[in-house]
């Protein structure tokens, strides 16, 4: 909200007027060393007595014991209906089936504890044996996701990985003076914000989160660290090395956004030029062979042009690329039930069912082939589109979920 951003403004301003002040007073005084202890032991001191006052009054003055049951009651609850004082999140409480995400994060690790399922793909998992009706992609905990989706490998390369920055930070604030040992103290401390927090919550996903995390954390291990000399060929090669990879990676991501840009296109102008819009398609499609997006889109187009044969075509071309998306199974039904062939209709729906066992609009679909009714395609595209645009508000294969 407006409020909450100039409250973030004001305090970065103030934090930035600080921060200057103390620069500047550090460049003009110098002050003798019996000063600087004096002023360090004063500083412990009040951290102490702060520490210490701030745990007498959570004692005092806060029920531990029923805030600790309270959180209990929340992970295994619902999500609450969105509300104009709950649309926060970080002050909407615990209230996310976080138990039911875990459940069955743990259960998928414990069919291939080895190498996991895939990045990912907790959401497939997740609809196929959830026991509410939350859909998300992540299992709200980063050190789950990294267990339950890259296995025992990509956990014990994450545990190196930690150890090693850990050890270098610790190393850091062990060698250095009073102020330097402060600062890579303080990278630490903030990357373990980061690592706690992400444990009951998805931050690994907000970029604008875990790169100033994980950004902390090198500065924590690096500070004091000598840079090579400039002229050091070993570092030349490194810097050569990193950037001709940086390039790589970066380039890597060209195509994908490519064909999510030719998508995005195709499905604003398909009104206007049907055949532009087919041939952006076919583009996004050869720009990243690896994404449905193309082929849902087009399947969402052939749907509204009310062709049925062009949108059973794309559907199935979006399961050969994804054969675990219920979405294209049911979409695929309703083409085959528009197209009188209601038994492979029928045989979809089954597919749907077993990777969404608890989507209603797969039952009334269902409902409709069993008892040879006509299928109202539009009245399911209103349902799911409805339901996407109370958790989003965005857009469901290129069609707007909030009519202008």
């Amino acid at each position: 909200s407006s409020s909450v951003a100039k409250t973030m403004a004001v305090s970065a301003a103030l934090l930035v007027a600080v921060g200057a002040g103390l620069a500047l007073v550090d460049r003009r005084v110098d002050f003798s060393a019996p000063v600087r202890r004096i002023a360090e032991r004063a500083l412990a001191v009040l951290a102490g007595a702060a520490l210490l006052i701030g745990l007498v009054g959570a004692l005092l003055f806060v029920d531990v014991g029923g805030r600790a049951g309270d959180a209990w009651d929340q992970l295994h609850a619902p999500p609450a209906p969105p509300t104009a004082t709950s649309s926060n999140r970080l002050t909407s409480g615990l209230q996310s089936n976080r138990a039911d995400l875990w459940r069955v994060a743990f259960a998928e690790f414990e069919k291939q504890p080895l190498v996991g399922i895939g990045a990912e793909n907790f959401g497939v998992a997740y609809v196929r044996d959830r026991h509410s009706d939350t859909e998300t992609l992540y299992p709200h905990s980063f050190p789950l996701q990294v267990l339950t989706q890259t296995g025992l490998v990509g956990a014990l390369l994450l545990a190196v990985f930690l150890a090693a920055a850990i050890l270098a930070a610790v190393g850091a604030i062990r060698r250095q003076g009073a102020l330097a040992s402060g600062v890579s103290a303080l990278g630490l401390v903030i990357f373990a914000s980061w690592f706690v927090h992400g444990a009951v919550d998805w931050f690994w996903e907000l970029p604008a989160l875990a790169a100033p995390a994980l950004a902390f954390l090198a500065l924590a291990g690096a500070s004091g660290q000598e840079l090579p000399a400039a002229s050091s060929r070993r570092a030349r090669l490194t810097g050569r090395v990193a950037a001709a990879l940086a390039v790589v990676v970066a380039l890597s991501f060209v195509p994908p956004w490519l064909a999510a840009r030719e998508t995005r296109a195709a499905a604003l102008e398909w009104r206007a030029d049907g055949a532009g819009a087919a041939a952006r398609l076919d583009r996004a499609r050869r720009l990243n062979p690896l994404s449905d997006r193309a082929d849902l889109t087009a399947g969402s187009i052939a749907r509204r042009r009310q062709d049925w044969d062009a949108m059973a075509a794309a559907y199935e071309r979006a399961l050969e690329r994804n054969p675990h998306s219920w979405y294209s199974h049911l979409q695929l039904a309703l083409a085959r039930a528009l197209q009188g062939d209601r038994a492979g209709a029928a045989a979809e729906l089954e597919l749907a069912k077993e990777l969404n066992p608890t989507e209603p609009t797969i039952a009334l679909v269902a409902g409709w082939v069993g008892r040879g009714e006509p299928v109202k395609v539009g009245e399911v595209a209103e349902i799911l589109l409805e339901r996407h645009a109370q958790v989003t508000g965005g857009e469901l294969d290129g069609e707007p979920t909030r009519k202008p």
